[in-house]
C-alpha cells in the first residue's frame, strides 16, 4: 500500500475498482490508474488486494484485469423501488454498506441510545460475519444477501425463543417469491434446498423484563457462490443461482427478504408464533428422520417428531418422548 493512501482512500479505491470490474469485463491497467489516479504498479496492488473479499481477478497481459463473473451489486434505491411492503416503504430505513464486521453487531452496537426499529442494515462483505454457536459465516463479497434487520416489540413476545423459525418461514416464502425456489427448514435456523444449506439465521436481542424488547434478525443466503467456495466449506452448501426456476435480480431479491420479515414481525408481534406453526411444519425436513442432536458435552439421538406450539424441538428416544429448547443445539442426519 503506497504511505500516502488513507484508511478511507484504500476503501473508496477498492469501491471504485470493484464497482468498474464489475461489469466482468477487461479493463487495462493504463485506464484504472488514469481513472483513479494512481501508477499502475500502485493499481497492480490494489487489484490484488481484492482476494480478501473472496473475489478472482484474472490479470491477462495486453488486456488487463476481469473478475471472474459479473457482479450485481447491491442498490439501495433499486431495493426500495422493489419493496412490496407499503408498510416497510414508509415506515422502515435501509442502508446498504460496502464492507462491515458483522451488521448484527452494527446494529446491535446502536443500542440503547438509538431506536433500531424496522431498521435495515445490509453489506456487500463481511469481514467478521457470525453463525450459531461462534461460527463463521462464509460469503465472499457480492456473493449472497447479507442483511440484518432490527424490530423492538413494546414488551417482550410470547414465544419469544421460536422467532427464528418463524424469521425461517419468512425467508422461505421471500426465496419462492423472488426465484421460485423450493426450500425446506432445518431447525433451529437453517435453510436448505435439495439438502445442501441455502441460508442462516443469526437472532440477537436486548431487553427488559417490563419494558420494550429488541431484536436484530441477522439472515445470511447465498446467491452464487463459485465451485471453488463451495468445495471450501465443510459442510452440503447450494445458493439460489444453482436453484431458481426462473430470473432473479440480488436487488429484487433483497426487497423481497426485507418485505417478507417486516410483515413476518408485525404479524408475530400480533399473533405469536402460533399464526406460523402449520407452515413451519410443511417445511420441516427432518421430520420423522433419524437425526442426531449435539450438545456442548453429550449428544442424543433419536428421531424427530417436530416441534411444539412453543418451537421446541420433539425426538422420540428409544420409545421416550423429549422436548429440546433453543440454543446451543447442532441437527445432524443420523446415520
Amino acid at each position: 500500500m503506497a504511505p500516502d493512501l488513507t484508511l478511507q482512500r484504500v476503501a473508496d479505491l477498492r469501491r471504485g475498482i470493484i464497482s468498474t470490474l464489475a461489469d466482468g469485463k477487461f479493463h487495462s491497467g493504463a485506464v484504472l490508474a488514469e481513472t483513479f489516479g494512481l501508477s499502475r504498479t500502485a493499481i497492480w496492488k490494489q487489484i490484488h488486494s481484492l482476494a480478501a473479499y473472496g473475489l478472482e481477478v484474472y490479470t491477462v497481459p495486453g488486456r488487463g484485469y476481469r473478475i471472474a463473473e459479473p457482479l450485481e451489486l447491491l442498490d439501495r434505491n433499486a431495493i426500495i423501488s422493489a419493496l412490496s411492503d407499503a408498510w416497510f416503504k414508509k415506515h422502515g430505513t435501509i442502508e446498504v454498506n460496502f464492507e462491515t464486521d458483522s451488521t448484527n453487531h452494527r446494529l446491535m452496537q446502536r443500542l440503547p441510545g438509538a431506536d433500531i426499529h424496522a431498521q435495515a442494515l445490509m453489506a456487500e462483505f463481511q469481514s467478521a460475519g457470525r453463525g450459531r454457536r461462534g461460527t463463521t459465516w462464509v460469503s465472499p463479497f457480492a456473493s449472497g444477501i447479507i442483511l440484518s434487520l432490527g424490530w423492538r416489540f413494546e414488551s417482550t413476545p410470547q414465544a419469544v425463543a421460536a422467532l427464528s423459525l418463524a424469521a425461517g418461514v419468512a425467508v422461505a416464502d421471500a426465496l419462492s417469491q423472488s426465484a421460485g425456489l423450493v426450500t425446506r427448514l432445518k431447525w433451529p435456523n437453517d435453510i436448505l434446498c435439495l439438502g445442501g444449506k441455502i441460508g442462516g439465521i443469526l437472532i440477537e436481542s436486548r431487553g427488559e423484563t417490563t419494558g420494550p424488547f429488541n431484536v436484530v434478525i441477522g439472515v445470511g443466503v447465498n446467491v452464487g457462490l463459485s465451485d471453488g467456495v463451495i468445495r471450501a466449506i465443510r459442510q452440503p452448501v447450494t445458493d439460489v443461482r444453482r436453484n431458481a426456476s426462473r430470473d432473479f435480480t440480488r436487488n429484487q431479491l433483497a426487497a423481497d427478504l426485507i418485505g417478507s420479515l417486516a410483515s413476518m414481525l408485525r404479524r408475530f408481534e400480533r399473533y405469536g408464533f402460533k399464526s406460523f406453526i402449520n407452515s413451519w411444519r410443511e417445511l420441516d425436513y427432518f421430520q420423522g428422520k433419524e437425526a442426531e442432536l449435539i450438545f456442548a458435552d453429550r449428544k442424543v439421538r433419536g428421531t424427530v417428531e417436530g416441534i411444539d406450539d412453543n418451537g421446541l424441538l420433539i425426538m422420540d428416544l428409544q420409545g421416550k418422548r423429549q422436548s429440546f429448547s433453543h440454543g446451543e443445539l447442532s441437527l445432524r442426519l443420523g446415520v
